[in-house]
């Protein structure tokens, strides 16, 4: 989840409760989703008092690259879940973080869980490409 329109139409549409992360974007790349750093307090705050959504952690995409490049952007993401883990009473636990090209990093700086779907079932089809979650809502931003 990375805005409230998001967080409130899924919400909305859950039968019952689901459990959700909240996707936050630290590299400022265009092309990465994400809440800012700054307005993920108010979204937390928000998805918090929805009925239907449990908010149990953050993810994050760091850039692609060397796996010592994305080390500070999950250090951060931690850092981020401590503080409101801290805030909430534990309730927001987990860390999406890390890929198949960078996912010892991740799990050395704390991720709980990771996508590693490049690893096991190889390359994307290009077409394939926009079929993820991240494009749930799309056409609503």
């Amino acid at each position: 989840v990375d805005r409230p329109a998001l967080a409130d139409e899924i919400s909305r549409r859950a039968g019952g409760p689901i459990q959700v992360l909240a996707e936050v974007k630290l590299t400022g790349e265009e092309q990465k989703g994400g809440v800012q750093r700054a307005d993920l307090p108010a979204l937390v705050r928000h998805v918090l008092d929805l009925p239907n959504l449990e908010l149990v952690g953050l993810m994050t995409m760091a850039r692609k690259g060397s796996p010592e490049l994305a080390r500070p952007v999950f250090r951060e993401l931690a850092r981020l879940r401590s503080e409101l883990a801290e805030e909430y009473s534990g309730r927001i636990h987990h860390l999406s973080m890390g890929m198949s090209q960078d996912y010892e990093v991740a799990v050395e700086e704390g991720a709980t869980l990771v996508r590693v779907g490049e690893a096991v079932f190889g390359p994307r089809h290009p077409r394939q490409a926009h079929l993820g979650p991240d494009r749930i809502g799309e056409s609503e931003r």
